[in-house]
C-alpha cells in the first residue's frame, strides 16, 4: 500500500508541475492533442467542492495509507508544498492554517492558469491558435 500511495503522490506532484515543465518541451513536439491535457489541468479545482474541498488524489493517497499525521485539512499541501507556500504566506503575514492555506493554493492556481494561458496563446500559439 505504501508503494501505491507513493506513486499517487508522484503523479499528483507531476500534474501540478506540468504547467511549468511545458516550457522546456520543444515547440515542435507539442501538438494540438495537448489541449486535452491542459483542459484536464484547468478542471482540477472544479472537482474539489464535490469532495469537501479536497483533491481526489489526496483522498486516494490517504485511503492507501499515505499522508498520515498532518495538522491541516490539506495534507498533500502540508507535506509536499509547504516549502513553496510558507514563504509566500510569511510575506503577507499569514499564519499556517486551513483558511490561509486555501488562499495560497488558489493563488498557486492563478499562476498555473496564467502560465497555461501565456503558453497557449503567446509562446506556442502556432499549435493552439
Amino acid at each position: 500500500m505504501k508503494l501505491i500511495s507513493g506513486l499517487l503522490n508522484i503523479i499528483h506532484f507531476v500534474m501540478l508541475c506540468i504547467p511549468m515543465f511545458i516550457y522546456f518541451v520543444p515547440k515542435k513536439r507539442m501538438t494540438s492533442k495537448f489541449v486535452y491535457v491542459y483542459l484536464g489541468i484547468l478542471l482540477v479545482p472544479l472537482h474539489w467542492p464535490f469532495f469537501d474541498d479536497r483533491c481526489v488524489f489526496t483522498i486516494l493517497t490517504q485511503n492507501t495509507g499515505g499522508l498520515k499525521n498532518t495538522q491541516t485539512s490539506s495534507p498533500f499541501t502540508e507535506v509536499y508544498l509547504r516549502w513553496l507556500y510558507e514563504p509566500f504566506m510569511k510575506v503577507f503575514s499569514m499564519e499556517w492554517n486551513d483558511k490561509n492555506i486555501e488562499k495560497a493554493v488558489y493563488t498557486h492556481w492563478i499562476v498555473i492558469y496564467i502560465l497555461l494561458w501565456y503558453y497557449m496563446f503567446f509562446y506556442n500559439k502556432n499549435v493552439f491558435c
